[in-house]
C-alpha cells in the first residue's frame, strides 16, 4: 500500500482492487448477519425502506407492490422542492360524469366543461384522465348523490360494471358515454315497440268491426282488411295471400 499527496495536501492511500472486494464482502456479510437477527416484519419493513431509498422517482416504483408505491410517493411529498402533480380531483371527476349522464353531453364536452370550472389546460387534463387513479370509487359515490335515478337505471339493466370497473378517468368517462347511449336506444325500442303495439291493437279492433258490419268470417279477407288499414296496397296484399289483386279489389270494394 503506497502513498500519495492530494492535490489539496491531504494525504491519499491508494488500496489494490482485492482489498477492496474483501472489505465490501465483509461488510456486506455483516450486513446480512444481523438482519438475519431482526423479525419477520422488521425484515420487511427494512427491505422496504432500502428500496424505497434507492428509488429516485416514482415511476421506478410502479413494479412493485403496492406499499412499496405509496412509500415512494410519501417520500417525494416530504422534499423541500415537491410540486404536487395535475391529477383529477374526486370534484373534477364527478363534474365531468354529472354532465355526460344527466346532460347527455359528450366526452369531449365534459372534458371543457371540467377544464373551464377548475381552470385547467385540457390538454394537460387529458394526458392525466389516461392514468391510473385511485379516487373512481368516491367520484362515482358523489355522482350517484347527484343522479341517483339514472345510476338506478344503469344499474337495472345490468350495466353498471362499465362505470366501476375502468382504471383511468378517460376510460370512465369513455364507458358512461357508452352507457348512456345504450340506455337511450332501449328507451327508443320500448316506446317503438309499446306504439306498435297500440297500433296493432286499434287496427285489429278496427278490423273485427268492420268484419262485423260486412259479415266477414273468412281469416283471408280479415288479413287483407288489417293489411290495407296498416298501409299495403292491393297488389301488395294479394302478393302476401296469394291471391289475384282483384280479388283483393272485390274482397275491399265494401270499405
Amino acid at each position: 500500500m503506497t502513498k500519495e499527496l492530494a492535490p489539496d495536501g491531504a494525504f491519499c492511500i491508494e488500496q489494490n482492487t482485492q482489498e477492496y472486494l474483501d472489505r465490501e464482502l465483509e461488510a456486506e456479510i455483516e450486513l446480512t448477519a444481523k438482519i438475519s437477527e431482526l423479525s419477520k416484519e422488521s425484515r420487511l419493513r427494512f427491505l422496504e425502506e432500502q428500496t424505497v431509498n434507492t428509488l429516485e422517482t416514482y415511476s421506478e416504483a410502479v413494479m412493485f407492490g403496492k406499499e412499496i408505491r405509496i412509500a415512494t410517493a410519501n417520500k417525494k411529498k416530504s422534499e423541500p422542492d415537491y410540486t404536487p402533480p395535475d391529477r383529477f380531483t374526486t370534484e373534477m371527476g364527478v363534474d365531468g360524469m354529472v354532465h355526460i349522464i344527466r346532460d347527455k353531453g359528450t366526452v369531449e364536452e365534459a372534458y371543457t366543461l371540467v377544464a373551464e370550472l377548475h381552470n385547467k389546460d385540457i390538454i394537460s387534463l387529458k394526458e392525466v384522465a389516461t392514468k391510473e387513479h385511485y379516487n373512481r370509487t368516491q367520484i362515482l359515490e358523489e355522482t350517484t348523490k347527484i343522479v341517483p335515478t339514472e345510476i338506478s337505471k344503469v344499474k337495472g339493466e345490468g350495466l353498471m360494471t362499465m362505470l366501476d370497473k375502468p382504471t383511468t378517468i378517460n376510460s370512465m368517462f369513455d364507458n358512461t358515454y357508452i352507457t348512456m347511449k345504450v340506455l337511450g336506444e332501449l328507451d327508443s325500442l320500448r316506446s317503438r315497440v309499446s306504439e306498435l303495439e297500440v297500433r296493432q291493437a286499434i287496427t285489429e279492433t278496427k278490423v273485427e268491426k268492420i268484419g262485423e258490419h260486412l259479415g266477414i268470417t273468412d281469416t283471408n279477407k280479415q288479413v287483407a282488411i288489417k293489411l290495407k288499414l296498416l298501409g299495403m296496397t292491393n297488389k301488395e296484399i294479394a302478393k302476401e295471400l296469394g291471391v289475384v289483386p282483384k280479388t283483393i279489389t272485390r274482397w275491399l270494394k265494401a270499405l
